[in-house]
């Protein structure tokens, strides 16, 4: 056995894990906490890292805007584009409101070159987006966030336009730190 220490507030907890010979999966073994990449190493900075507060993912303010952040994130997409778009949509969400010609506006934002790091950078697939943002959008209002388990808020994304079980799971892992659902 291995004993990992670590100083959390103003007192000491331990952390036991098996022998670094100790078999884990296959022929691979535990490893000593100290050696970094070992499995051991990882499960002792997980633990000295603690648990994520509640809003330590979190990209957007509310659930509206933590679904256009990750419809215009993820794959395809670099991340400082998708944080660049989804930035210019949620400053406009409160004009979009009304839903009058939404998908229309959508595209406009989308297609309108973002300035990242200087430079004008296009955002790719703008009118796949800008549709299925649209669609989200309008479907949104009928989940009611705050009365359902993780597992059911994640099941009940599934449902929106462009949302597959990846994109739910990350919206609600961002919103809710939840340990419920996987991002894979």
């Amino acid at each position: 056995m291995q004993r990992v220490v670590g100083k959390f507030g103003g007192h000491f907890d331990f952390l036991d894990l098996p022998d670094p010979e100790a078999p884990l999966i296959g022929g691979l073994r535990w490893g000593a906490f100290e050696h970094p990449l070992t499995p051991a190493f990882w499960v002792a900075q997980a633990w000295m890292t603690g648990k994520p507060s509640q809003n330590a993912f979190q990209l957007g303010r509310s659930l509206e805007e933590e679904v256009v952040y990750c419809i215009l994130g993820g794959y395809g997409i670099p991340a400082e584009v998708g944080l660049a778009a989804a930035e210019r949509v949620c400053g406009a969400l409160p004009d979009l409101s009304d839903g009058v010609r939404l998908h229309a506006r959508l595209r406009e934002l989308l297609r309108y070159p973002l300035q990242i790091g200087g430079r004008s950078v296009r955002y790719r697939f703008a009118a796949q987006r800008a549709e299925y943002l649209a669609g989200a959008l309008a479907m949104l209002p009928s989940i009611e966030e705050v009365a359902i388990s993780d597992v059911a808020l994640r099941n009940a994304l599934l449902g929106l336009p462009g949302v597959g079980p990846k994109t739910a799971s990350w919206i609600v892992r961002n919103r809710r730190a939840s340990d419920e659902v996987a991002i894979l």
